[in-house]
């Protein structure tokens, strides 16, 4: 089995000259791609931003950026709403419960600090 580098795949640059080559079709692969590096977790989506950013500018680049993300996002939780919490209790034989005394509240402090923390993913 062959592992991809991604750092190398994933050069801005390199992807820029490849959305370039796809033509008018380069937003719709690129919002597939960023959809793609959010519900797969190993792609980063760092540099497929910076090559939307020099491929389509910095205001349609953050467009086509968010609206990847987005798809992405819902792609995920659909996914997680499909396989739900039966699944990760056959998959760790345990029973998953997370913070079931927790408010809403915490949980959105959680996830706020965690965004405000560089080792988290945003993915």
């Amino acid at each position: 089995m062959q592992w991809v580098d991604f750092r190398e795949v994933l050069k801005p640059d390199r992807v820029a000259a490849y959305l370039n080559s796809t033509g008018p079709f380069a937003p719709l692969v690129f919002i597939i791609l960023m959809a793609a590096s959010v519900v797969i977790s190993p792609i980063p989506s760092l540099p497929l931003d910076l090559a939307a950013g020099a491929t389509f500018g910095v205001l349609q680049g953050t467009a086509y950026s968010v609206i990847g993300a987005e798809i992405g996002a819902i792609l995920s939780f659909l996914i997680g709403r499909a396989l739900g919490r039966e699944v990760l209790v056959r998959l760790f034989r345990t029973d998953i419960t997370f913070c079931e005394r927790c408010s809403d509240r915490h949980l959105a402090i959680f996830v706020f600090a965690s965004r405000l923390l560089p080792i988290f993913s945003f993915d």
